[in-house]
C-alpha cells in the first residue's frame, strides 16, 4: 500500500465508520452489551484516539524525533499490528483513562470531529515520505 492509498483508506474507512453510527436509531446506538461499550463510546474513543496522531503530523519532524526519538526496530505491517493489538485485549488490555469514552457526548459533534480530524491527518500524512 502507498502512501495515496492510505490517505484514500484512512478517510474512506473512517467516514464510513462515523457515518453508520450516525445513522443508528438513537436506542441503538446508546445501547451496550454488559461490559462494553455503545456505538457512540466507541467512535469517541475513535475521535480521542485520532487526535493525538492528527497533532503529532503537524509537529515538525525535528520535533517528533526529540519528543519520540528513533524507532529501534523496523515498521510493522498492519496484520501484525492488528494482531499485537488482538492479543493485548485477549490478555485484557483496557484504554488509557484518556481514551475512554465519555457517556454524554454528542453524536453530531462526534461525527463532525472525526470528519475534521481525518482531513486534517490525510492532508498531513503528505509532509512524510513512504521510506
Amino acid at each position: 500500500m502507498n502512501k495515496s492509498d492510505l490517505q484514500k483508506r484512512l478517510v474512506t474507512n473512517h467516514t464510513a465508520f462515523a457515518d453508520y453510527i450516525n445513522g443508528l436509531t438513537d436506542v441503538i446506538s446508546r445501547h451496550a452489551m454488559p461490559g462494553k461499550w455503545t456505538p457512540v463510546q466507541q467512535l469517541d474513543h475513535i475521535r480521542k484516539s485520532v487526535s493525538p496522531v492528527r497533532m503529532a503530523f503537524t509537529l515538525p519532524k525535528f520535533l517528533l524525533r526529540i519528543l519520540f526519538g528513533k524507532a529501534n526496530r523496523p515498521s510493522r505491517t498492519y496484520a501484525e499490528l492488528v494482531a499485537k493489538y488482538k492479543s493485548k485485549l485477549e490478555a485484557g488490555g483496557k484504554a488509557p483513562p484518556q481514551f475512554i469514552p465519555d457517556t454524554s457526548i454528542d453524536r453530531s459533534k462526534l461525527v463532525d470531529g472525526i470528519h475534521k480530524h481525518i482531513r486534517v491527518l490525510g492532508k498531513n500524512v503528505d509532509r512524510f515520505s513512504e521510506l
